[in-house]
């Protein structure tokens, strides 16, 4: 209900919140759903640091109907109007209530408890439905890493991290022992915070709310609205657009670069891996690094090659200069990529136009590169 004061209740049934409504307020402030009691009066909260305590499932699963009957020996509180009257009354502007329209779903995955968006169509449904999300593709990236150019890994960095899948598989599987996470969209970084305490893992994996870029400052993001990886930092040099993006509702962030980023890292770079997916703002990603990829020692990079992204960013003369700069480049899309196959900045150039070309609504062509530099 809303707040009101004074207030004096008349023993009916307009006091209180449900269930989903406890847990959108609740959540972001570091505590999670552990149960109901049968009469469906009380819920139980506990702080995420406890969580791995208990089994954490889906609120549609813990909720509990009324049953008073079991300890008022009655039906209940006499109904009302009250709740029909707060809806008409209320203002379509009620900040209060936009600020909670998320809807929060906790989800076993294959390697961790995560707590996902139900409106997120491609993420969060992945995990929902398969338990993962592409993670395993790092395992494989660690291992021919290992085997190709020893690497000894210590550290994994996650520019554009979600709400955490990469990180926290990196580390559960013992892949790496530190992760750094960079997450511009807040909403996607309460989660991607939250599902870090929910799996006991603050000591080992550390948090940035910023997007990382070519400059250090402010920046508007464009929100999806089904897909919450697709949120994308704008450009002026806004080029085609095939997703109604110009209709998407806009939200102010923050941007350092990657040199900001790692200047403190005392992990040595042929020690990292760094894994870059920014919705097509990859290039000013790489062109905000020039003192980290100039420093002496070898550098493994996984990003994405999404020809519509760079487009839309304005950022893909900065990406096929960086190429340029790679000792070698496989593609993640190619079968034989960990046997040795690899691609160039020429050949990724030539098909640039085509996977731009063959671009609809549903249907984005794109890959994953390996960079060695």
């Amino acid at each position: 209900m809303d707040y009101q004061e004074p207030f004096t209740w008349n023993k009916d049934d307009y006091f209180g919140a449900s269930l989903q409504a406890y847990s959108d307020l609740l959540e972001p402030l570091g505590y999670c759903l552990a149960c109901c009691n049968i009469s469906g009066t009380n819920a139980f909260y506990v702080q995420h640091d406890h969580a791995k305590r208990f089994q954490l499932k889906a609120i549609d699963d813990l909720y509990m109907p009324p049953r008073y009957y079991l300890c008022l020996g009655d039906k209940g509180h006499p109904s009302s109007l009250s709740w029909l009257r707060q809806t008409i009354n209320r203002l379509p502007n009620n900040n209060f209530y936009q600020l909670r329209n998320k809807r929060r779903i906790y989800t076993k995955t294959q390697y961790a408890g995560l707590l996902t968006y139900a409106d997120d169509m491609v993420i969060g449904s992945s995990l929902r439905i398969n338990g993962e999300f592409q993670e395993s593709e790092i395992k494989e990236v660690t291992t021919y890493l290992k085997s190709a150019y020893d690497l000894q890994p210590v550290l994994f960095v996650d520019i554009g991290a979600n709400i955490g899948t990469h990180s926290i598989y990196a580390i559960s599987n013992n892949l790496f022992k530190q992760a750094k996470c960079y997450e511009i969209e807040q909403d996607n970084f309460s989660l991607l915070t939250a599902n870090i305490k929910i799996n006991d893992l603050s000591s080992k994996i550390e948090c940035f709310n910023s997007g990382i870029s070519d400059r250090i400052g402010s920046s508007t993001i464009e929100l999806s609205s089904h897909n919450y990886g697709d949120h994308r930092i704008i450009s002026e040099n806004q080029a085609i657009e095939v997703c109604g993006e110009s209709k998407r509702e806009n939200k102010p962030a923050t941007l350092i670069t990657l040199d900001n980023a790692l200047k403190d890292i005392e992990v040595a770079s042929d020690k990292m891996l760094l894994w870059i997916d920014t919705q097509g703002h990859e290039g000013h990603v790489f062109a905000g690094g020039p003192s980290f990829w100039g420093a002496s020692g070898r550098k493994f990079v996984v990003c994405e090659y999404w020809p519509y992204g760079l487009e839309r960013s304005g950022g893909t003369e900065m990406f096929f200069a960086f190429l340029k700069t790679c000792s070698s480049i496989h593609d993640l899309g190619n079968n034989l990529w960990n046997r040795g196959a690899t691609t160039s900045a020429e050949e990724l150039r030539d098909r640039y136009p085509k996977m731009l070309s063959e671009t609809r609504y549903d249907f984005h062509p794109h890959t994953n590169l390996l960079l060695v530099i």
